[in-house]
């Protein structure tokens, strides 16, 4: 999904950072505890044997299985179907892409896109969607809080790339389990941390800004807020 100010911006920058600072990549198992739009997932699972993507919203992770498993149909939205999906309930692949890829800026149902003479967002997100079949195969998809996925996915017997991109401390409130006006910063920066001392796993996160004992992997040449960091 692409969205203005979205990761896709520098995903790829992203993924070609890391893969630069890891050796034997092509051995590693790639794990993205907050895989949101799927943005440096979609690079990383081509350069890593295995996956495993996680999401606290149950409708995103919906939606990539339909996708993985080339079920996701084209939901063809309007304002009113849309807005049906808004005041639903009930956790949906449908509830999921009209969620984020037809709301403004990729925000909780911020506000719908509405298709225009040039461009039917609808459309060319639902061919963005759709496209992703081909790289998931050996992507494994979870809905846990990222340290119960961690602790059920890590082991000492893989070598494990892990990225971490964390909500910004200015998202909007979310409906479901974790709000993330509620994410605990403090204690993800000492979960990187103990990462870091595992021999198996090179972590990298993307961050406004880091403590200091987290080196600085690339800025982008400030043509972004995030920017990539790791730990020794």
């Amino acid at each position: 999904m692409n969205y203005f100010n979205g990761k896709h911006q520098n995903s790829k920058l992203i993924a070609k950072h890391i893969c630069e600072n890891v050796k034997n990549i092509e051995n590693m198992t790639y794990v993205d505890p907050f895989c949101g739009s799927l943005e440096v997932t979609k690079y990383m699972t081509l350069m890593t044997k295995k996956t495993y993507a996680n999401d606290l919203c149950p409708d995103l992770i919906l939606l990539w299985n339909k996708v993985k498993e080339g079920k996701f149909k084209n939901p063809n939205l309007n304002l009113e179907k849309w807005n049906l999906l808004r005041n639903s309930k009930t956790p949906s692949a449908k509830r999921g892409f009209a969620a984020f890829a037809c709301s403004v800026q990729g925000h909780w149902f911020s506000d719908f896109i509405s298709p225009n003479k040039d461009e039917n967002n609808n459309m060319v997100q639902y061919r963005t969607v759709a496209s992703y079949h081909k790289i998931l195969a050996k992507t494994d998809f979870y809905c846990l809080d990222y340290i119960s996925f961690l602790q059920q996915i890590l082991n000492s017997k893989t070598n494990f790339v892990v990225y971490m991109d964390p909500p910004p401390e200015f998202a909007n409130p979310t409906p479901w389990k974790e709000p993330r006006k509620n994410f605990d910063y403090d204690f993800f920066w000492k979960v990187c941390r103990r990462l870091g001392k595992m021999k198996n796993v090179d972590i990298f996160i993307s961050a406004i800004k880091a403590p200091d004992d987290f080196k600085i992997v690339n800025n982008f040449n400030n043509k972004t807020l995030d920017k990539l960091y790791t730990i020794n």
